[in-house]
């Protein structure tokens, strides 16, 4: 075998020339041992001798060199106590060591898997992929608790019904159905609330009843029905106002009536005028109209032809008055008054005649009589007064029976005095003291009406006849002149 002159290391000396040296060193020994210089196989060492021998195993970690070729622990990769791990220790893997042996490493570091190899989408509370995540991937399956023919909004209908999911909860699928939109009772809403794939079926609303509050006279109960999701009342016969046809058509348990509660009426006419009929039995009746009647000598045109008393001799037309002078009166005139018979019956017994001139006695006329007031009386006589009072209610005061009948004989010696020396006044007029005693009167008479006036904070400064001027002596007032003369009765 040729020498390895390729390796580092000591010289190795072989053949003659090792022979040649060996003589040499052999003969300058003196107490060596002896070597056999002869002998070339592997001896290890550091360094080794000998030729390479490659049926010896180098040792490694031993620090020589076991098969002479000059190298110590070549081929070792490791030392005793080292080791190489792999993979990774997150979720469910599980990180590979592999321990030095020999200087080797017994096998290749591979973990039984490795992050990412494996899925996580299944809900086992793991995190099988080793992503730090636990059951990311896991895709919850629909679920539905409800009747197994139900029909879902999600395939194109209106129903309101929707399956829901089975979710992951704590690593384990839930026992419940999340999100799931059960059937309902059925609403009239134009929607399928009921899943069954019709719209608006058999709804709560339905049926029930609907219309008036109750059944008196012509009202009826209706029911519901559903129509294209509005709720309609059918067959319900509701309040409407009464129309005089005998039904109680407003509901309130009296037919013909108005919304007071009275029975109904309308426009009617004769040829004499126009009047109301009233509604009974479902029919108008009782035409408060004047229906024409003979003609008779009372003012009016009975017969409604647009002429009064026309074929008649009527003397006067009753109510009429006019002033007489006869016996017993003493002096002045009195009052004569046209009247009907008293066994009047509408027919030819009913001549009007002019009553007797009244005689001397207690009433207006008495006053008219003694105190020659003829024009002021037949003024009063028409007037508003002459249905309500007398002379001596405003003219006389009232506070007690001594101021009564103490004024009643100073006013008659006034007159007797003034009528007796022709001295009567063309003007009749009230002075200050007579002003006192009829405003007086007139508050005594109307003191609830006048109370605010009196009472109040205002001034009380005018006279009832102020405003109200026609009331006593119609249209002439106080004076004689044929009518009121501002200049002689100021107006304040």
């Amino acid at each position: 075998m040729a020498p390895n002159t390729s390796l580092p290391g000591p010289m190795r000396i072989v053949g003659p020339s090792f022979i040649l040296l060996s003589s040499l060193l052999t003969a300058s020994c003196n107490g060596c041992q002896d070597v056999d210089l002869t002998d070339t196989s592997c001896h290890p060492g550091a360094p080794a001798t000998g030729n390479k021998d490659d049926s010896l195993q180098e040792i490694c970690n031993d620090g020589i060199d076991n098969n002479c070729d000059g190298q110590i622990d070549e081929g070792c990769v490791c030392k005793p106590g080292e080791s190489i791990t792999c993979g990774s220790d997150v979720g469910e893997c599980v990180k590979d060591k592999v321990d030095c042996a020999d200087g080797h490493y017994p096998r290749g570091c591979s973990p039984e898997f490795w992050p990412g190899d494996r899925p996580d989408n299944d809900c086992n509370g793991k995190d099988d992929n080793c992503d730090g995540q636990t059951d990311e991937g896991y895709e919850p399956p629909d679920c539905w608790s409800g009747p197994v023919d139900a029909v879902f909004g999600a395939d194109g209908g209106t129903s309101v019904c929707a399956k829901g999911k089975r979710l992951c909860v704590n690593g384990r699928p839930d026992t419940m159905c999340t999100g799931q939109k059960l059937p309902e009772p059925e609403r009239c809403d134009n929607i399928d609330n009921d899943c069954n794939g019709m719209i608006d079926d058999h709804t709560l609303e339905s049926g029930g009843r609907c219309g008036p509050q109750n059944e008196t006279g012509a009202c009826r109960y209706g029911h519901n029905i559903c129509d294209h999701g509005e709720i309609t009342c059918e067959g319900a016969v509701i309040p409407s106002p009464d129309s005089c046809d005998g039904r109680d058509n407003d509901c309130d348990g009296r037919p013909d009536n108005d919304q007071d509660g009275n029975p109904l009426i309308q426009l009617c006419r004769s040829d004499c005028e126009i009047g109301f009929a009233t509604c009974r039995n479902g029919v108008y009746v009782d035409c408060t109209a004047q229906q024409p009647s003979e003609e008779i000598c009372d003012g009016i045109d009975n017969d409604c032809n647009g002429q009064i008393d026309d074929g008649l001799l009527c003397v006067c037309q009753p109510g009429d008055v006019k002033l007489c002078k006869q016996p017993p009166l003493l002096c002045g005139r009195g009052i004569q008054e046209c009247k009907l018979p008293t066994t009047c019956d509408g027919g030819t017994n009913c001549m009007p005649y002019w009553g007797e001139c009244k005689p001397f006695d207690t009433t207006p006329e008495t006053c008219n009589n003694c105190h020659v007031m003829n024009p002021m009386y037949e003024n009063y006589y028409h007037a508003a007064h002459q249905r309500a009072a007398e002379c001596a209610d405003c003219h006389l005061p009232h506070e007690n029976a001594a101021a009564y009948w103490l004024e009643k004989g100073r006013q008659g010696a006034h007159d007797v005095y003034f009528f007796s020396t022709g001295r009567t006044p063309e003007l009749i007029r009230a002075n200050e003291h007579s002003q006192e005693i009829i405003q007086s009167n007139c508050i005594r008479c109307h003191e609830e009406t006048v109370e605010s006036i009196v009472m109040g904070a205002q001034a009380f400064d005018r006279n009832c006849w102020d405003c109200h001027r026609d009331v006593a002596h119609g249209a002439r007032g106080m004076s004689t002149s044929p009518f009121q003369d501002s200049t002689f009765y100021p107006v304040k």
